[in-house]
């Protein structure tokens, strides 16, 4: 592996357990189609990938020759759905794991992210560097403010400043987002304030809410819904994206599995809040027509 010490570039990492390996496809062709100057490293208790996951990712790698994708199986053994046992014999919750170690490629920019993102933003890790240069802050992320304070899990950090990690004193057997906030206070000073802290696509998790009315619609609210001049619409962001070249590399990885089922459902989700859109338009547009036709039908009832 070629070495870009503290390059001027920036490298997404993020940890998945067996159950959610199936998303290491979409997620890196999903970066490579809209980020240039990424690498991406992934950690994941599997043991091998597939074949069909293996050529993917070699297609896309000869896609995009610059950008390292480097993907660490069997670490760490699983127990249970959603534990690992590390090296030291402790039980975390699988997703601590990226929190508490440290990826080997070292850019001069790290962004912590989940697995099961698809990234539809183009290069949206210049906001993030525009985000701390105006807040005088060496990462990008928000606190989220409940009864136990703790930061997002989407953490976008200078590396030097959140590297190398700093685990004494810290329960890293807790919740993961609060083990992020302690290791980050460690080095960092935080910022309380700040409330931008954008997802960059969609979370296409199966254990998000369903949308009101529907049965099989998860409620992940992406930004959308301003079919004509809205540049954020992941409407078209996302169609963009299933045409590309990324997408075609990663075809034989998304059959009969989750994520063909959560790409159903979101091409679902889509239609179903066209129709809601599409159907608010006409009552509004023709609500003359409405009234008069409800007049006259309460007066032959009353015949």
């Amino acid at each position: 592996m070629k070495n870009k010490y503290m390059s001027d570039r920036t490298l997404i990492y993020t940890w998945c357990d067996t159950n959610y390996s199936v998303f290491i496809p979409i997620f890196c062709a999903s970066l490579l189609s809209t980020n240039k100057n990424i690498d991406i490293e992934i950690g994941t208790s599997l043991q091998q990938l597939s074949n069909e996951q293996s050529e993917a990712l070699d297609k896309l790698r000869k896609l995009h020759p610059d950008a390292q994708i480097l993907i660490r199986t069997g670490m760490y053994k699983e127990e249970g759905s959603k534990r690992v046992i590390l090296d030291n014999g402790v039980s975390v919750q699988s997703s601590t794991v990226r929190f508490i170690t440290e990826p080997q490629i070292k850019d001069k920019y790290t962004y912590i992210s989940d697995i099961d993102i698809v990234s539809l933003d183009k290069d949206f890790y210049e906001s993030h560097i525009a985000d701390m240069k105006e807040h005088n802050r060496t990462y990008s992320n928000i606190v989220r403010k409940h009864t136990t304070p703790r930061l997002s899990g989407l953490h976008f950090c200078e590396t030097k400043y959140q590297y190398p990690l700093d685990l004494r004193d810290v329960d890293i057997t807790g919740w993961n987002e609060v083990i992020l906030m302690q290791v980050t206070e460690k080095r960092q000073k935080l910022d309380y304030e700040t409330e931008w802290r954008p997802v960059h696509g969609v979370h296409m998790s199966a254990n998000r809410p369903r949308v009101e009315g529907t049965a099989d619609i998860p409620g992940w609210f992406p930004k959308e819904w301003d079919y004509c001049k809205d540049k954020d619409n992941y409407k078209k962001k996302w169609f963009e994206f299933k045409k590309s070249p990324e997408y075609d590399c990663i075809i034989p990885t998304i059959e009969n599995n989750i994520v063909s089922s959560l790409i159903h459902s979101l091409e679902h989700y889509y239609h179903f809040r066209y129709y809601l859109e599409l159907r608010k338009r006409v009552v509004s547009k023709y609500s003359w027509l409405y009234g008069k036709v409800t007049r006259k039908i309460k007066r032959i009832v009353h015949l």
